[in-house]
Protein backbone atom coordinates (compact mmCIF):
# COMPACT_ATOMS: atom_id res chain seq x y z
CA UNK A 1 0.00 0.00 0.00
CA UNK A 2 1.35 3.36 -1.02
CA UNK A 3 1.33 5.74 1.97
CA UNK A 4 1.16 8.87 -0.17
CA UNK A 5 -1.87 7.55 -2.01
CA UNK A 6 -3.64 6.77 1.30
CA UNK A 7 -2.87 10.27 2.62
CA UNK A 8 -4.18 11.83 -0.61
CA UNK A 9 -7.37 9.75 -0.40
CA UNK A 10 -7.92 10.71 3.25
CA UNK A 11 -7.34 14.39 2.46
CA UNK A 12 -9.84 14.23 -0.39
CA UNK A 13 -12.34 12.45 1.89
CA UNK A 14 -11.83 15.06 4.62
CA UNK A 15 -12.45 17.91 2.15
CA UNK A 16 -15.60 16.27 0.77
CA UNK A 17 -16.96 15.76 4.32
CA UNK A 18 -16.38 19.46 5.06
CA UNK A 19 -18.29 20.41 1.91
CA UNK A 20 -21.17 18.10 2.81
CA UNK A 21 -21.37 19.32 6.39
CA UNK A 22 -21.40 22.96 5.27
CA UNK A 23 -24.26 22.16 2.87
CA UNK A 24 -26.34 20.55 5.60
CA UNK A 25 -25.73 23.18 8.30
CA UNK A 26 -28.81 25.33 7.40
CA UNK A 27 -30.96 22.18 7.23
CA UNK A 28 -29.67 21.11 10.62
CA UNK A 29 -30.62 24.48 12.11
CA UNK A 30 -34.11 24.26 10.56
CA UNK A 31 -34.53 20.79 12.04
CA UNK A 32 -33.42 22.00 15.48
CA UNK A 33 -35.88 24.90 15.29
CA UNK A 34 -38.68 22.51 14.33
CA UNK A 35 -37.79 20.16 17.19
CA UNK A 36 -37.77 23.07 19.64
CA UNK A 37 -41.25 24.10 18.46
CA UNK A 38 -42.50 20.53 18.81
CA UNK A 39 -41.06 20.34 22.32
CA UNK A 40 -42.78 23.59 23.31
CA UNK A 41 -46.10 22.39 21.83
CA UNK A 42 -45.91 19.07 23.67
CA UNK A 43 -45.06 20.85 26.92
CA UNK A 44 -48.03 23.20 26.56
CA UNK A 45 -50.40 20.34 25.75
CA UNK A 46 -49.11 18.40 28.77
CA UNK A 47 -49.61 21.40 31.04
CA UNK A 48 -53.18 21.89 29.77
CA UNK A 49 -53.91 18.19 30.32
CA UNK A 50 -52.58 18.35 33.89
CA UNK A 51 -54.67 21.45 34.66
CA UNK A 52 -57.83 19.81 33.27
CA UNK A 53 -57.09 16.69 35.32
CA UNK A 54 -56.72 18.75 38.50
CA UNK A 55 -60.02 20.52 37.76
CA UNK A 56 -61.76 17.16 37.30
CA UNK A 57 -60.32 15.79 40.54
CA UNK A 58 -61.28 18.89 42.52
CA UNK A 59 -64.80 18.80 41.05
CA UNK A 60 -65.14 15.16 42.11
CA UNK A 61 -64.05 16.04 45.64
CA UNK A 62 -66.56 18.91 45.76
CA UNK A 63 -69.36 16.64 44.50
CA UNK A 64 -68.52 14.05 47.18
CA UNK A 65 -68.74 16.77 49.84
CA UNK A 66 -72.12 17.94 48.51
CA UNK A 67 -73.45 14.37 48.51
CA UNK A 68 -72.43 13.95 52.15
CA UNK A 69 -74.15 17.23 53.06
CA UNK A 70 -77.28 16.12 51.20
CA UNK A 71 -77.28 12.75 52.98
CA UNK A 72 -76.94 14.45 56.36
CA UNK A 73 -79.76 16.92 55.71
CA UNK A 74 -82.30 14.41 54.39
CA UNK A 75 -82.60 11.08 56.19
CA UNK A 76 -82.48 8.16 53.81
CA UNK A 77 -85.66 6.56 55.20
CA UNK A 78 -87.69 9.59 54.15
CA UNK A 79 -86.66 8.99 50.53
CA UNK A 80 -87.84 5.36 50.53
CA UNK A 81 -91.61 4.86 50.46
CA UNK A 82 -92.31 1.28 51.37
CA UNK A 83 -95.89 0.16 51.41
CA UNK A 84 -97.18 -0.66 54.85
CA UNK A 85 -98.49 -4.19 54.96
CA UNK A 86 -100.59 -5.74 57.65
CA UNK A 87 -98.94 -8.97 58.71
CA UNK A 88 -101.95 -10.15 60.73
CA UNK A 89 -104.06 -10.80 57.63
Amino acid sequence: IDTEQVIASLTQYKNSVKVLSSEFEPKKQELLDLLNKVFIAVTVISAITIVIGLIVISSAIIVQGKIKEFQKSIPIHSLIHLPITDKEN
